[in-house]
């Protein structure tokens, strides 16, 4: 019961969050609009605008909803193995290949759904709003500012409120909460394998540090060499290859560590019973989730052509 009061009171936190921050960016863009227009008839003024609504008005209403879940005894989860090189490019490996097949998958369905239906699915949207910004932009919009400001929240916060609940807790509830962060089902798809591997690595090293790196690299490939690979035909097979031999090493990787029991809390620790039930049936998780649901509905209405 204890484990299920913390992880609603999240749920509470995120739902408030997510309509907190959406209605900031709303007035955000409205009062922008009629002091500076010029603004928000950029695309990076208006994502600038958004991370305002996000990080400076929306995350500080998460806080302030789970201030009551009690705090772990220590800030950091005591790191179980070293980071070493081999550590750091197998992690790589396996954050890439999980985003990749994760996309592939959403891309799969969506097209099963275009045949079905008739109407075409815009599959990546967001690399519109990509393509729209120059590459001084793009680094600071996706590359430096989210990396850091999401791991603080999504791994080094929710550990401390989570973490006592065992390792298993808090890789669930932090990969749904940062897939479910992103607003619509593509990024939700990927962004939920992405969380959950970097939250295994955050109470693997101790250090949220290295997630933040993963994080950047993998934000560098989305947002600057994908798009540049667009328009260069040579670019665009060097992409392709790294893309295949990276789900490849990335699958060998991860199959041969759940094997040798990498991925396994220690066994001192208590893990959660009915871990997956207590996390989603709760009303605040399933409030967040209902909102998720509606927005990304919506969003997919809005895509269909």
């Amino acid at each position: 019961m204890e484990y299920r009061k913390a992880a609603s009171r999240i749920g509470w936190g995120m739902a408030t969050f997510f309509l907190v921050s959406q209605l900031a960016q709303t007035m955000l863009l409205m009062l922008v609009g009629i002091i500076a227009p010029q603004v928000v008839q950029s695309t990076a003024g208006v994502l600038l605008i958004g991370d305002i609504g996000i990080y400076c008005i929306g995350f500080p209403c998460l806080f302030a909803i789970c201030k009551k879940v009690p705090n772990t005894e220590t800030p950091n989860p005591p790191a179980q193995q070293n980071m070493t090189a081999g550590l750091f490019i197998k992690t790589l490996c396996m954050a890439f290949a999980a985003m990749y097949l994760a996309n592939f998958l959403y891309m799969f369905v969506m097209g099963m759904f275009s045949q079905v239906s008739g109407h075409f699915v815009d599959e990546n949207p967001l690399l519109d709003v990509i393509m729209k910004n120059n590459l001084i932009e793009r680094i600071v919009l996706f590359c430096a500012v989210p990396p850091i400001l999401e791991e603080l929240v999504f791994r080094k916060y929710l550990y401390t409120k989570i973490g006592s609940y065992g390792d298993n807790a808090f890789i669930l509830v932090s990969g749904l909460c940062f897939g479910m962060f992103h607003g619509n089902l593509n990024q939700f798809v990927y962004a939920f394998a992405l969380g959950s591997l970097l939250a295994w690595l955050y109470v693997t090293t101790g250090n949220v540090v290295w997630g933040m790196i993963i994080h950047t690299i993998i934000n560098l490939m989305g947002s600057i060499i994908a798009p540049m690979a667009m328009g260069n035909e040579s670019l665009s097979i060097v992409v392709g290859i790294f893309v295949v031999g990276v789900i490849i090493a990335g699958l060998i990787i991860f199959f041969r560590s759940k094997r040798s029991g990498i991925f396994a809390p220690p066994i001192t620790q208590e893990q959660q019973p009915r871990l997956f039930v207590n996390t989603i049936f709760n009303w605040g998780m399933a409030v967040f989730m209902v909102i998720f649901l509606a927005v990304s509905i919506i969003i997919l209405v809005g895509i269909l052509k």
